[in-house]
């Protein structure tokens, strides 16, 4: 994210006139999940929404320190920019409600109704059901943790403990790894999938021919 989203610079204006920013080193915790170590000038690779929801998650609080929206994963800058809006809309709607209980029952409503909007979206591309899982849950854990305390949070509520590995093949390639990969953990290669699938797609054509050669001269059709 500090690659492509942070390096925005309308991201960096508005971060920097309408919030206090503060970062957090996960590692080492049980919910950090491992990744490659790459050199700076190395190109971002490919992601999308909520892959890597091990190695960040995002916390939006009022200035009292109070949860008011919570993201894992990594955010393209559209989509940081939308959330930015969410939570702006969030803090106007809050501002003027005296009762505490009043404000929390608003900030739920809110996550509710936007997880409803997440699980009806009607995206058909290979990534719209990892997107929507991580967004519902996003939502789900904010609805639980509506207004708590931030210095309360951890990581592993939202998110569990890690068992999954993430990394991306650019530019240089590795330079090791950043983070324990937990025994029995899954290896995620989004860089290796996209491959994968394109050389499927590349491929098919050729292999129903062939396949369909191969059933006329047994007698067959071939599968069509």
């Amino acid at each position: 994210m500090r690659t492509v989203t942070f390096s925005k610079k309308d991201i960096q204006r508005r971060l920097d006139r309408d919030y206090r920013l503060a970062w957090l080193d996960l590692s080492g915790q049980k919910s950090a999940g491992a990744s490659f170590a790459h050199a700076p000038d190395d190109p971002a690779g490919t992601c999308v929404r909520g892959a890597g929801d091990h190695n960040v998650q995002i916390l939006f609080t009022t200035p009292d320190g109070e949860l008011l929206d919570a993201v894992a994963g990594y955010l393209g800058p559209d989509e940081l920019a939308a959330e930015l809006d969410f939570v702006d809309a969030l803090l106007e709607k809050t501002a003027d409600i005296q009762s505490p209980k009043a404000r929390r029952k608003m900030v739920e409503f809110a996550h509710r109704k936007a997880a409803a909007g997440a699980r009806q979206a009607k995206d058909d591309d290979i990534f719209a059901d990892l997107r929507r899982h991580r967004l519902v849950k996003d939502h789900e854990y904010c609805i639980r943790r509506a207004l708590s305390d931030a210095g309360d949070f951890e990581p592993t509520e939202m998110v569990g403990q890690s068992s999954t590995f993430f990394g991306s093949r650019q530019g240089s390639g590795p330079m090791g790894r950043i983070g324990e990969m937990p025994r029995g953990g899954q290896e995620f290669d989004l860089e290796k999938m996209l491959q994968d699938l394109e050389r499927g797609r590349q491929a098919r054509p050729a292999d129903r021919d062939e396949e369909r050669e191969r059933g006329r001269k047994h007698g067959g059709p071939g599968r069509p």
